[in-house]
């Protein structure tokens, strides 16, 4: 995922609009847009701004995965009720909350087979271990 999705996905999640990230950024919309899409470079110094409006640190952005968005809290976004009503109460999230779901129930088939996996390799370790008499 390039820059400009993971900030566009953190800006849907905190509830803000693009038209609001402009603004406090002192640019046109079409511009932030822009970013957002991939099509203008991403200085260090705009990534800097960005991440201060939406709260959060240059690294958190970079880091963002949305398949991590459901195994822990972290900071990044709150409590994650608060996170679900404010995505919940913006209809036009429905194609990320979907998506989130998705990526959501593809790391709970991912985690059932590690633990499938980890069974296994635990009963072959204990077969292997020298039996007391």
């Amino acid at each position: 995922m390039k820059i400009g999705d993971k900030i566009r996905k953190i800006r849907e999640i905190k509830g803000l609009e693009q038209k609001e990230m402009a603004e406090k950024l002192n640019i046109l919309p079409q511009v932030y847009s822009n970013l957002e899409r991939n099509k203008t470079k991403m200085d260090e110094d705009r990534l800097e701004q960005i991440a201060k409006i939406l709260g959060i640190s240059v690294e958190t952005i970079r880091e963002f995965d949305t398949n991590k968005l459901f195994i822990n809290s972290t900071p990044i976004f709150g409590n994650t009720r608060d996170v679900a009503k404010k995505i919940i109460n913006n209809s036009k999230n429905s194609k990320m909350i979907d998506s989130l779901l998705q990526s959501k129930d593809e790391l709970i088939k991912k985690q059932q087979e590690e633990i499938s996996f980890l069974r296994i390799q635990i009963k072959d370790l204990i077969h292997k271990l020298p039996k007391n008499e």
